[in-house]
C-alpha cells in the first residue's frame, strides 16, 4: 500500500547495499552478507574473454580496488573455479 511519503520519495526502511547507502549519505544497518557466483558454460571456459575476466577477478589490482568499497568483502576463492 502506498503512503503519502512514498509519493514524496521518502521511505522508512529499505534493503540495499552499503556502497549505495554511502554514496547517498544514508544510514545503513547490516543485515547479512551475500555471496554471488558467475556461471560459465564449460564450452566457453577457455575462451579469451572469459579467461581475461577470471584473470581480472584474481588480480591484486582488482582486489585492492574492491577492498576500498564499503560493504564488500573479498572471498578467498574469488575468480576460482568452484565446481
Amino acid at each position: 500500500m502506498w503512503r503519502e511519503e512514498c509519493v514524496n520519495r521518502e521511505a522508512d526502511v529499505g534493503l540495499g547495499i552499503r556502497w549505495a547507502a554511502a554514496q547517498y549519505g544514508l544510514n545503513f544497518i547490516h543485515v547479512r552478507w551475500e555471496s554471488f557466483d558467475f556461471v560459465i558454460p564449460k564450452y566457453r571456459y577457455g575462451e579469451e574473454p572469459v579467461r581475461r575476466f577470471l584473470e581480472t577477478l584474481r588480480s591484486s589490482e582488482f582486489k585492492d580496488q574492491l577492498s576500498r568499497l564499503p560493504g564488500y568483502r573479498i572471498p578467498e576463492n574469488l575468480g576460482r573455479r568452484i565446481l
